[in-house]
């Protein structure tokens, strides 16, 4: 009978009939596979574990490229803006010789004259944007940033009490009804205030004054109820004086910013 467990073809039997020799052959190429199997297992696992530990290398040297590049802008952004801010206000020097001679000829330039004045809108549009990118450069810029703010509230007040006394000695210049003498008070007081006050002498308000009082003749319509339509050369001095303080205040900012305790509050 044919045993149905050995069928022909299928059963493994020795060349010689031996009995101890009968499964050597069956054993070898299960080996053989098990053994290649582990190679290229063994190879492939090598290869995956080098690949990682790259990436966990090139990740680790990014982040700690993006960490130091991110602290070196923080520490830098503030005196980029503040070299901005002094260019810009070298150029708003530069133009203020200029409207002195143009006011000279101020009835045939007054269209020109309104030109400029909507460029120079748009480039302290611009100046404010760049001082509001200043504001982010960090939490420490901030706080130090909010203590000279602190510091400059004096000289914000004496700046916007002078440029409300211009407004009104415009107005009276241009009246035909107020008396002269009283336009004269309000100039001797402005240029009093501005020789007494520390912060006005810094920036120079007193030759400014004096630079208003002798050349800025204009006018609005004689309908114009609003003041602040008088006046274009005290308008060009106003926001440089502001310009003056904002660049003073980021000047004080950077030069804190260098110091071993920035967050001490500034001398008086």
């Amino acid at each position: 009978m044919n045993d149905l467990n050995d069928p022909q073809r299928m059963n493994i039997r020795g060349d010689d009939g031996g009995g101890g020799s009968r499964w050597s052959y069956a054993l070898v190429v299960p080996m053989l596979c098990l053994a290649i199997f582990r190679s290229i297992w063994t190879r492939e696992t090598e290869q995956e574990k080098s690949r990682l530990r790259e990436e966990f290398e090139r990740r680790t040297r990014d982040t700690r490229s993006e960490l130091d590049l991110r602290y070196r802008s923080l520490v830098t952004e503030s005196g980029s803006s503040l070299a901005r801010l002094e260019l810009k206000h070298e150029k708003l020097k530069q133009r203020l010789s200029g409207y002195r001679e143009a006011f000279a000829a101020q009835s045939q330039l007054l269209a020109s004259e309104r030109r400029q004045l909507n460029s120079q809108r748009e480039e302290l549009q611009g100046e404010r944007r760049a001082l509001e990118s200043v504001r982010r450069v960090g939490p420490l810029h901030d706080a130090v940033l909010a203590q000279e703010e602190l510091a400059l509230a004096g000289a914000r007040a004496s700046l916007r009490a002078l440029e409300s006394a211009l407004e009104e000695r415009q107005a009276v210049y241009c009246s035909l009804l107020v008396p002269r003498k009283r336009r004269h008070v309000l100039e001797r007081d402005m240029l009093r205030r501005a020789r007494s006050e520390v912060a006005l002498g810094r920036m120079a308000v007193h030759d400014g004054l004096l630079d208003i009082f002798a050349n800025d003749g204009h006018c609005a319509h004689v309908t114009n109820e609003d003041n602040r339509r008088n006046g274009k050369l005290m308008w060009v001095y106003v926001r440089h004086w502001h310009t003056l303080l904002e660049l003073h205040k980021y000047q004080q900012v950077q030069q804190r910013l260098h110091t071993e305790d920035p967050l001490e509050p500034p001398s008086a």
